[in-house]
């Protein structure tokens, strides 16, 4: 999930990264390696990618060569800093994170717990040598903007921050889910899925794009989606349940399921009665009868198991009518059952007022 990879030869496997990357290029390089990787990273900056580099100097003076690839970045929306290293103190490690999982720097390995610890240090550098450095801006009215988040990669349903400011602009947009925005704010929220987010802000000459993209490591080795029928609008209706290692849900005698499943991480699926099963596949049945599903994922290291039992109305009824120390458990599951139908009633009304 998490590489990293301590190198001399830095520029070799930087190109390497850079050919490979898809989300995100996050450097901080001296100004001689730059210009070894510069026509890569003319051409990356084509493409709708979080691109943004540091570039550490002895010097504020930059040569001709610099300076005009320097105005290319920039004129194609990468962040471009200067930072000025101090010669007396211990001069800054060159290195680059791509797509917030791989990293690669310059210099001998350093010890750490694991490759999440090694690369959140990296980071946490990169965002303070950029407080310490000056942003290029190569004209005058040029639009100005910091876009970025408070973490570079997050667990599933963890929220997030984003922090923008932007000048010289009259208008400016986030993408996906904030839409027009004030030149200046943040905004906290919740992803499931990695997620690029994309920054447009626009003056009366020029338009400026900045994107940043967010990891979402999945906490689940598998994904579940649970789904009937409803023959009303002859559709599925996905329904909520706990997504605890044992799920009770409640259905309608007869109903038809849908079982949806996608492994997240690399290992096998097995169900009791199925066996193994494929990385992402489906299974449909009719609820004639209460149900049990079983599902076991192995891996190397960890196995998890997850069950869902399918509890029939029908059944409920006929339980919580005869006394017994089980009737506070079907009054519960009746409740959920009330709450699983009243959800599909409210997505029915919902597509009858579209037609």
């Amino acid at each position: 999930m998490f590489k990293s990879l301590f190198i001399q030869n830095l520029t070799t496997e930087l190109l390497k990264g850079i050919k490979r990357a898809k989300f995100s290029i996050q450097l901080v390089l001296e100004e001689e390696e730059l210009i070894k990787i510069s026509s890569e990273l003319i051409e990356i900056s084509k493409k709708d990618y979080e691109l943004e580099l540091i570039v550490t100097s002895e010097t504020s003076t930059k040569s001709i060569k610099t300076t005009n690839l320097l105005k290319r970045l920039v004129d194609a929306g990468v962040d471009v800093y200067w930072l000025i290293d101090d010669a007396e103190k211990e001069q800054t490690k060159s290195f680059g994170i791509i797509d917030k999982s791989y990293l690669i720097v310059k210099g001998n390995k350093l010890e750490f717990t694991s490759g999440e610890e090694v690369l959140n240090k990296f980071i946490n550098e990169l965002n303070f040598l950029q407080k310490k450095s000056e942003q290029i801006s190569l004209f005058e009215g040029d639009i100005l903007a910091h876009f970025e988040t408070d973490k570079p990669f997050i667990y599933s349903n963890e929220s997030i921050k984003l922090n923008w400011k932007v000048s010289n602009a009259h208008s400016v947009i986030i993408n996906p889910n904030l839409g027009e925005v004030l030149s200046q704010g943040e905004h906290l929220l919740k992803i499931n899925e990695n997620t690029m987010f994309e920054l447009i802000a626009k003056n009366n000459n020029s338009i400026i794009k900045r994107n940043i993209f967010v990891r979402v490591i999945k906490d689940s080795f598998v994904t579940y989606t649970v789904e009937v029928l409803d023959p009303i609008i002859n559709d599925y209706v996905a329904l909520t349940y706990q997504n605890n290692k044992h799920n009770e849900i409640g259905v309608y005698n007869g109903q038809e399921l849908k079982i949806s499943w996608e492994c997240n991480f690399k290992g096998e699926l097995f169900e009791r009665n199925w066996g193994l099963l494929p990385a992402k596949g489906v299974h449909k049945c009719i609820c004639n009868e209460d149900l049990v599903f079983k599902f076991n994922f192995q891996s190397i290291t960890k196995n998890e198991i997850t069950s869902f039992k399918f509890i029939r109305f029908e059944s409920v009824m006929q339980k919580s009518k005869s006394p017994s120390s089980k009737n506070i458990k079907s009054k519960n599951l009746v409740r959920l059952f009330l709450k699983q139908l009243t959800s599909s009633i409210k997505k029915i009304n919902g597509n009858e007022a579209k037609d």
